[in-house]
């Protein structure tokens, strides 16, 4: 989120991107353990920067050539870093343009690392946001995780679906999903998500006119962390079909995780968002972050 805040929001930047490179998004969490021609080009790109054991993050910024000839690597914040390592790279190519290449053809692809949607999966796109509580700072680093919105999808089940359209109510493997997996402070990296023993209180209910009404107590055994919040919204069908998915949780939030560090101190204000999403932007493919390795363990018992 650094990055998009920052590098990704210079407009030399995007321009270079839109003109003269191929932007690629990658999980290198899968990729550098998929035993496929996929994993191989990216361990052959990881492999020639500084990170390159492959039992460990190989995290960054990377400029590469189609054929997987590594140019450069950065990990570190600012434009101006990342604007130069482009310009030195594309000189760099010029002196490769005869590289040999072909087009990555995966015919055998490592299915452990296949988090595509199972069919007929409904997509929320999910947004939370620390509404206070911060300090006051003139790091802007620090200013831009402080102002920073999460982003993330949820799933929801051809079955669960069903059961919204035909009864009016929630069932409780979406319920155990909302609480686990997305009621939940990412706002500042990825969050140590909640078990089920956190789970202290989780109630969703719909009103004839379609109102969503419930409440949330999530907290901690060791007593670190908890989230205490009213949840509100509205949904709507067209007959079965779910057209509207729009949900609001509200409330106080205590502590931080293991990689989403320096939370304000005390109870502070937390807002999470949840909205139906076509399915037609490239990010609504984008698995849900509690899938990140175990889609069946997110999505629960049906």
């Amino acid at each position: 989120m650094l990055d998009r805040a920052s590098t990704f929001a210079d407009p030399e930047i995007i321009g270079l991107l839109q003109t003269q490179f191929i932007p690629v998004g990658i999980d290198q969490f899968k990729q550098r353990r998929q035993q496929d021609k996929e994993g191989d080009f990216w361990r052959k790109i990881a492999g020639k920067g500084p990170r390159n054991d492959f039992n460990n993050t190989t995290q960054g910024l990377y400029i590469a050539t189609p054929g997987g000839t590594f140019l450069a690597f950065n990990n570190n914040r600012g434009p101006e870093r990342i604007k130069k390592l482009m310009l030195e790279s594309l000189d760099a190519y010029d002196k490769l343009r005869d590289e040999e290449t072909s087009p990555l053809t995966v015919k055998k692809p490592d299915n452990r690392f296949l988090h595509k949607a199972p069919d007929g999966i409904r997509i929320v796109r999910v947004h939370a946001k620390v509404l206070g509580g911060y300090k006051p700072t003139d790091d802007k680093w620090q200013k831009i995780f402080q102002q920073s919105v999460s982003r993330d999808n949820l799933w929801i089940t051809p079955r669960e679906e069903k059961v919204l359209s035909e009864t009016r109510s929630f069932p409780s493997s979406l319920i155990r999903r909302l609480a686990l997996y997305h009621l939940i402070d990412n706002t500042r990296g990825e969050p140590s998500f909640w078990k089920e023993a956190d789970i202290i209180k989780s109630t969703l209910s719909i009103d004839a006119s379609g109102n969503l009404h419930g409440n949330i107590h999530l907290q901690r055994g060791d007593g670190t962390s908890s989230y205490q919040a009213e949840l509100r919204g509205i949904i709507s069908f067209n007959n079965s079909s779910l057209t509207r998915f729009d949900l609001v949780a509200h409330g106080g939030y205590i502590g931080g995780g293991k990689y989403t560090l320096t939370p304000p101190e005390g109870t502070f204000p937390l807002g999470i968002s949840f909205r139906l999403v076509d399915g037609s932007s490239p990010f609504d493919q984008i698995p849900p972050q509690g899938a990140k390795s175990w889609w069946q363990n997110y999505l629960g018992p049906q």
